[in-house]
């Protein structure tokens, strides 16, 4: 009784602080009184002594109401060549303040980290409490030093729960100079001065959680953000500067430079690849198509090597490197066939936009520009697959950072249009006298939709491919079972990706009835998932989808001659900026005939445009629901 009295006490303090300091409409005290768990407090304080190192401390105190709430009770913690976390400390503290427990040392496990063919050379420190008793607050503070000013923390102070206060404290050398910019806070900050340090301190309080919503474009996962970059860093003994995009390119090329040089074997094996080829693009597309057969994609990134590439020499002999360590090796084989390229440094579009207004270290990724007398090739190196040119949608319509050999220019990736993502299946299927459906089927797929399918089914045995297969051809109907399936020419270069197959649903429809109810969609369809959960005026984000797309699926099924046609859909067009819907039924000789077209034709959709594509796709997911109905003679 006295724990719940404490906790009643403590979220009435919280509810008389609600300044309603965000939106009006969002009832602070009400969040708290739901959630299983909030933030009391969190605190950042950054020392920042020299241009080149820095130490920062993080404090936390989480109120757990229930078991529900234990996911906050748990730390992981990542160290590098540039990080390394120290004085860890958490506890358990009961409302009336008594220690329930604290952490010992010899909880904290380390690990390091690989997965696949990744090898970061960083390593974790984690640890997690397992409470059994509540309510409690969970607190825990550690310190992390850094050397290089590339990984000042940003403010982040919304979390998935409710926040009552945060704060950011920065204690600089007043000869250090930073800029920093806000996403989602109007937050200024006080300053004071001493004699060694400038002090400046970000405050807020009541802070609701992050707002989820179906379909969050990946730079609005982070909503509440303060980013933060030195105009002078260091990696190693690598100077950078962040003034503009010029300077930060001029980092990157000293990095990368002496790294393109191949060894006299090497140029002798490019100039016997292209000498009886004519054309700059056939030479690119001989090169591109041997750096993916000679050299695979191995990610590794210890120290100073998550930035600098390996060089073409070494590339060329161990036959693998990074995103950056096959870019350059790129680079230097069209070097060495007299065809300029450049490395452009790219945030995958899953990691979210690159503000193109604030020069920075926001890049993951590196690809190769090749500017041509009329267009630019862009070429993605760690793809075994892809055609040259053919760009995966997650570094489609990106900003990239080209870097030439003296400066350093913003450029967007091309995205494919959904009549260039296209798949198309033609079904040719009969109803047994048990009711199961035995079809004949074609797929031919096109740009991202080929690169799915190639991707998949290329790395796969014969076994995993029909898994996969029936598991992309299930989602309408169960019980496929994949009698035969064949890839044809997926091999030629701007071929479409063709699958043939022949399978069999089995008991499709009851065996026994007088009637069929027949959805003829039998591989593509709308449903509920499609569909944001967030109804008109209730969404607060953009809709993202990963790219636009085409889908087209004509089907004919022969059903038993026992069987005549009582009803039929009426066909249907649906045509808006957004999207296109046509359907088209019909029935002659006992075999039924429908066509279905459904295009996205953009992946991202704005608030103003929420209202029609929520209205379309809701009326889309009824229709796609339509069936024949068949009456027993």
């Amino acid at each position: 009784m006295k724990n719940k009295i404490l906790l009643s006490f403590v979220l009435f303090l919280i509810a008389e602080n609600c300044l309603a300091q965000f939106d009006s409409k969002i009832n602070f005290d009400s969040l708290v009184q739901k959630s299983d768990a909030f933030v009391l407090e969190d605190l950042t304080e950054i020392e920042i002594y020299d241009e080149q190192s820095a130490e920062y401390t993080i404090k936390e105190k989480i109120l757990v109401k229930n078991n529900k709430g234990d996911k906050y009770c748990r730390k992981i913690l990542k160290e590098s060549h540039f990080i390394e976390v120290e004085d860890i400390s958490a506890r358990m503290v009961s409302l009336e303040g008594e220690i329930i427990k604290e952490l010992d040392s010899d909880e904290i496990e380390e690990a390091e980290f690989s997965v696949g063919e990744f090898y970061s050379g960083s390593n974790h420190k984690f640890f997690e409490f397992k409470p059994t008793q509540y309510p409690f607050v969970f607190e825990v503070e550690y310190k992390t030093k850094i050397n290089s000013l590339l990984f000042w923390p940003s403010w982040e102070p919304q979390y998935k729960i409710p926040n009552e206060k945060s704060v950011y404290k920065i204690s600089i050398n007043p000869d250090i100079k930073f800029k920093y910019y806000s996403k989602g806070i109007d937050c200024n900050p006080t300053k004071m001065g001493s004699s060694s340090y400038d002090i400046y301190t970000w405050e807020l309080k009541n802070i609701p959680p992050v707002v989820e919503e179906d379909f969050l474009p990946p730079e609005d996962n982070v909503q509440m953000m303060l980013y933060f970059e030195p105009e002078i860093f260091y990696t190693d003994s690598y100077k950078g500067s962040t003034e503009n995009w010029n300077e930060f390119a001029r980092w990157y090329r000293n990095l990368a430079d002496g790294r393109y040089s191949l060894p006299e074997n090497a140029k002798k094996e490019i100039q016997d690849l292209i000498k009886d080829k004519t054309s700059t693009k056939e030479k690119i597309k001989t090169l591109y198509k041997h750096m993916q057969k000679k050299s695979r994609y191995v990610d590794i990134e210890i120290g100073l090597s998550g930035w600098q590439p390996q060089s073409a020499e070494q590339v060329f002999a161990n036959g693998y490197g990074d995103c950056k360590d096959l870019s350059t090796f790129m680079i230097a084989m069209l070097d060495a066939a007299g065809i300029k390229s450049y490395p452009a440094l790219a945030l995958t579009r899953s990691g979210g936009v690159v503000n193109t207004d604030f020069p920075s270290s926001h890049f993951n990724h590196c690809i190769v520009c090749v500017p041509l007398e009329k267009d630019t090739l862009w070429l993605e190196c760690t793809s075994t697959y892809d055609d040259m040119g053919e760009l995966d949608y997650n570094i489609e319509d990106i900003y990239t950072l080209v870097i030439d050999t003296s400066n350093g220019t913003i450029n967007k990736t091309p995205q494919k249009k959904s009549y260039q993502n296209k798949w198309i299946s033609t079904i040719d299927a009969s109803l047994n006298s048990l009711m199961d459906l035995k079809i004949n089927s074609t797929i031919t797929a096109t740009g991202n939709q080929k690169n799915y399918l190639n991707d998949n089914l290329a790395r796969m045995n014969s076994k995993d491919d029909i898994q996969f297969l029936t598991d992309l051809l299930s989602e309408n109907y169960s019980n496929l079972n994949i009698d035969m399936y064949n890839l044809c020419d997926q091999n030629i270069e701007g071929k479409d990706y063709t699958i043939t197959l022949n399978g069999i649903y089995k008991k499709f429809l009851p065996s026994e009835a007088t009637r069929l109810f027949v959805n003829p969609s039998l591989f593509n369809r709308q449903t509920a998932e499609d569909l944001p959960k967030e109804e008109i005026n209730k969404r607060k984000y953009p809709v993202y989808f990963t790219y636009p797309y085409l889908d087209a699926d004509t089907v004919y099924i022969t059903f038993p001659k026992y069987y005549s046609l009582e009803a039929k859909p009426s066909d249907q067009s649906i045509e808006n900026d957004i999207i296109s819907y046509k359907t088209k039924y019909d029935l002659t000789d006992r075999k039924l005939f429908f066509v279905r077209t459904f295009e996205l034709k953009k992946n991202y959709i704005t608030l103003n445009e929420y209202p029609l594509f929520y209205d379309t796709m809701k009326k889309i997911i009824e229709l796609d629901k339509s069936k024949f109905v068949l009456k027993k003679n």
